[in-house]
C-alpha cells in the first residue's frame, strides 16, 4: 500500500492554515495507506509553526522550513522532505472532501497513473462576482473537465497545485518545480509549467472529478482591478513558457505565431462583447490584451512589468 504526503506550502496565513489543517482530521484514509501532513512554512513572520504545533497529536503532521521566499522553492522544499511515494497537494487556502485521498488513489491504480488531478470548485467568502463565467475559472485556479474518471492526453489540458497528486518518482524523471518560474512573491505557473513538461514526457495523466477539493476565493480578489494588474504582473512568468515553447514552433514578433493571432483575435471579439453589453465576455478579452501588453513589454524592454505600477480602476 502507498504512504501518501499531504503537502502544503504557506506564508502568512496561519489564521486560514489552522482552518484547513482542522479540515484534513475528516479525511477518510483508506485501511492499510500510511500518510502525513506536511506543512512548508516559507519563512512566514506570523504565527505560522504556533498554529502547525497546534495541530500535533490529531494529525501527523510534520513542519518543514524554506527560508527563501518563492512558491516554487517551497514546493521543492516538500519533495524533499516528504516521506510518501504518492505526494498530494494542495493549498493553505483549500478544503478537501472526505474521501479525497481515496479517490485520488482509486485513479492511480485505475489508471496506472503517474499524476492525478482532480476538480477544484470554488469557495466564495463574499457573492460570486457579477463578471464571472466559466472562462474565468483558470484564473481562479478553478477546474472542472465533467464526465468521468479519464486519461488526459490533451497537451492543452493541465490542473493546479491546489488538486493533484504524483508519484515521488516523476520528480526524479521530469524535474522538480522551475524556481525561475514560481520564484519571489508575486509569482506562479509553476505548476502548469509541471503539466506541460509532464505532457512532453509522455506521463500518465488521470483527471479524477470525483477527488474534490473547495478553493477558498477572498472578497479581496474578485474585483476587477485586482485581475488586471495580476495579469499585468504575471507576463514575465507567461513569457518564460512561451519561450520554451516558442523552441519547437514558428515565431512572429517573438511570440508563437499562433499565440500572436489568438491573442490579436480578441481585440474584435472586445467590442463586439461591449456592443452587446456583455460584461463578462468583454473583461475576459481585455485581460487577453492586458497579457499580450505585459508580453511585450517585457521583450521589447527587458524589464519585468512587476515592478512597474499598474493603475487600473474598475
Amino acid at each position: 500500500m502507498p504512504f501518501v504526503t499531504v503537502a502544503i506550502c504557506t506564508w502568512n496565513r496561519a489564521a486560514m492554515l489552522d482552518r484547513v489543517l482542522a479540515h484534513l482530521r475528516t479525511l477518510r484514509i483508506p485501511t492499510g495507506v500510511d500518510w502525513e501532513v506536511l506543512v512548508v512554512n516559507n519563512n512566514s513572520t506570523d504565527d505560522t509553526d504556533a498554529t502547525i504545533a497546534r495541530h500535533a497529536g490529531k494529525l501527523p503532521i510534520r513542519r518543514a522550513f524554506e527560508p527563501q521566499p518563492g512558491i516554487s522553492l517551497a514546493r521543492n522544499r516538500a519533495l524533499r522532505e516528504s516521506r510518501g511515494d504518492i505526494v498530494a497537494w494542495t493549498d493553505d487556502d483549500a478544503f478537501p472532501e472526505p474521501d479525497w485521498i481515496e479517490k485520488i488513489l482509486e485513479a492511480f491504480d485505475r489508471f496506472d497513473a503517474e499524476l492525478v488531478f482532480g476538480r477544484v470548485d470554488p469557495d466564495w467568502e463574499s457573492a460570486q462576482p457579477s463578471w464571472f463565467t466559466p472562462k474565468f475559472r483558470g484564473m481562479f485556479a478553478l477546474i472542472d473537465l465533467g464526465g468521468e474518471p479519464r486519461l488526459v492526453t490533451e497537451s492543452h489540458v493541465v490542473g493546479f497545485n491546489v488538486n493533484m497528486a504524483f508519484r515521488k518518482s516523476l520528480a526524479a524523471r521530469i524535474g522538480e518545480y522551475r524556481s525561475d518560474i514560481g520564484s519571489g512573491r508575486m509569482a506562479g505557473g509553476e505548476d502548469i509549467d509541471l503539466f506541460q513538461r509532464a505532457h512532453r514526457h509522455g506521463v500518465r495523466i488521470a483527471y479524477q472529478p470525483e477527488a474534490v477539493v473547495r478553493h477558498h476565493i477572498p472578497a479581496s480578489r474578485c474585483t476587477k482591478s485586482f485581475y488586471r494588474s495580476y495579469t499585468w504582473g504575471g507576463s514575465p512568468n507567461h513569457l518564460k513558457l512561451l519561450m520554451d515553447e516558442g523552441r519547437r514552433v514558428p515565431k512572429l514578433f517573438g511570440l508563437p505565431r499562433y499565440f500572436l493571432r489568438r491573442q490579436l483575435g480578441y481585440l474584435p471579439e472586445y467590442f463586439r462583447a461591449v456592443l452587446r453589453a456583455d460584461a463578462g465576455e468583454a473583461f475576459y478579452c481585455e485581460l487577453k490584451l492586458i497579457r499580450l501588453a505585459g508580453l511585450y513589454w517585457s521583450i521589447f524592454t527587458r524589464r519585468d512589468p512587476r515592478k512597474v505600477h499598474h493603475r487600473a480602476g474598475e
